[in-house]
């Protein structure tokens, strides 16, 4: 009884600081207020259903992650939508669309993810009824008791991805680049997992392993792949919480902290690596960028530019106006402007193609899903496979890149992207499909975390819940990912049990 009443207290919580959020909304109105219930109900609602019952969950909650990414990437949005709407100041926008206009198309966006969500909840459902969770017995993957296992495959994978930084030196390298991504996930969840299961190690061997782990994160930060960090952050992460059935707010809390200062500065540091001017920089570092540029940079010079590329924005940043003290290009580039703008890219997408479109764009009905039939074939046996350019073509078909640009790509979020192909229909129809695949996967890849099937399953599935990119790019890899992944351990497992025998 008191679990009751507590559950409906929490709810009521949830209800109330929502709400509270979104009065301080903009468009604030009666009719704004119900739609902004309805996007409690269909997001918020399955959030704090997974907090009461996370222990009971014995399968990667695929469903759950996507929601927690439909909350950070669209739902926020509706709190502070002067930011979403800044997309409006571009030259192309401000000329077609008044200021009175703005809220309507706000809304209407609105109305379509709100369409979104519920279709993609009834495709959970309605596999969640036609299923029964039952755990998959592969005796040859089972962990068991030997955890040194898992340190080995996570050194041996580590050391094999390491190799991917000669890939200038080696052209076979570049054909089988696919499997990087992969190996990098199979090595640092595997050395996590590892450390969690262990219940001896010294405290002196759990510091080498993190440090190895933090090593791989650092170099991509290296490369200006602050995206990818973060998911690995997160992947570490939620490997934790399914073992541990624990939720570390300390953890979480700091992964957000060091994710928000990574991303705030990452203009300026990408101006120093990629020597391409970016006018979202506070620094006027572009002539010396393009001089580091022709330069060879190894770790140690790009160690040095990210301290002082770091230590010198955070010296010119004025965190309440965003206005720099030496570049009045940056002017009111607040620190809550860029990385709320970023986070809510999904719904500012959303925002511009369903005010384009069909009025003044077109639907491409399905020509953006024509690539898809590609990306099953690596690129190790197809040496002229079409790249996979969507990202540039999306910023330019809808006006938010220059035409001029030929290389900046601008995601396109699957959702916003089954609009932008069959409208109403394909936003129905995709999100249903999309609710019932997950909920299916989940269900054929549900294994125990003693099972290396387990991270196959996780790996694979993993890059599926962040929705941001287009559905070629995020699904394209799965299949070859999970054949891999396979094929790879399968060996590891052979070599094992040879050599167990032969001793």
């Amino acid at each position: 009884m008191r679990k009751l009443i507590f559950e409906k207290k929490f709810y009521l919580i949830a209800f109330t600081l929502f709400n509270l959020a979104l009065l301080n909304s903009l468009y604030i109105s009666k009719y704004f207020f119900l739609l902004g219930l309805a996007v409690f109900v269909l997001n918020i609602v399955p959030l704090v259903n997974f907090y009461y019952n996370y222990k009971k969950i014995n399968y990667i909650p695929l469903f759950y992650f996507t929601h927690i990414f439909f909350f950070s990437c669209y739902t926020l949005a509706l709190f502070i939508p002067e930011l979403v709407n800044s997309i409006f100041k571009n030259e192309f926008f401000r000329t077609e669309y008044s200021n009175q206009e703005h809220e309507n198309l706000f809304i209407f966006a609105t109305k379509i993810y709100i369409l979104g969500l519920f279709f993609f909840n009834l495709g959970d459902y309605i596999i969640s009824k036609s299923f029964n969770f039952k755990k998959k017995n592969y005796n040859f993957f089972d962990i068991n008791d030997n955890v040194n296992e898992l340190l080995i495959l996570g050194l041996l994978s580590y050391i094999f991805c390491s190799v991917f930084f000669f890939k200038d030196y080696f052209v076979i390298l570049n054909k089988v680049y696919q499997i990087k991504y992969p190996l990098i996930y199979l090595s640092i969840l595997s050395i996590q997992l590892y450390i969690i299961l262990k219940k001896d190690l010294k405290i002196i061997l759990k510091f080498i392993l993190y440090l190895l782990i933090l090593l791989i994160i650092y170099i991509e930060l290296l490369d200006g792949s602050v995206a990818k960090s973060f998911l690995y952050l997160i992947a570490l992460y939620l490997i934790n919480f399914i073992v541990s059935k624990k939720i570390n707010l300390k953890i979480m809390i700091s992964i957000i902290f060091v994710s928000i200062f990574i991303h705030t500065f990452k203009y300026e540091y990408r101006n120093v690596i990629w020597g391409e001017k970016n006018l979202n920089s506070t620094l006027k570092n572009y002539e010396f960028a393009k001089k580091q540029n022709n330069k060879k940079q190894n770790i140690l010079d790009r160690s040095n530019y990210f301290i002082k590329t770091y230590k010198d924005s955070l010296m010119n940043f004025d965190f309440k106006m965003g206005d720099p003290k030496h570049n009045k290009l940056s002017k009111g580039k607040s620190f809550l402007k860029r990385n709320f703008t970023r986070l809510t890219h999904s719904f500012q997408s959303l925002l511009i193609v369903t005010a384009l479109s069909p009025d003044k764009i077109t639907y491409w009905e399905g020509s953006s899903y024509k690539i898809l039939l590609t990306k099953f074939v690596p690129r190790i046996f197809w040496a002229n496979k079409p790249s996979d350019t969507l990202g540039n073509e999306f910023g330019l078909r809808y006006k938010v890149l220059s035409e001029k640009d030929n290389h900046t790509s601008w995601n396109m979020p699957v959702l916003n992207e089954f609009y932008v192909n069959f409208g109403l229909l394909g936003t129905i129809f995709g999100m249903l499909f999309l609710g019932a695949l997950f909920k299916t996967v989940t269900v054929l890849l549900n294994f125990d975390y003693k099972n290396y099937f387990f991270l196959i399953s996780f790996i694979t599935l993993y890059p599926l819940f962040y929705l941001e990119s287009h559905l070629s790019l995020t699904f394209g890899a799965v299949l070859q990912t999970f054949i891999f992944l396979y094929i790879y351990i399968f060996i590891f497992k052979k070599i094992l049990l040879i050599m167990k025998r032969s001793l």
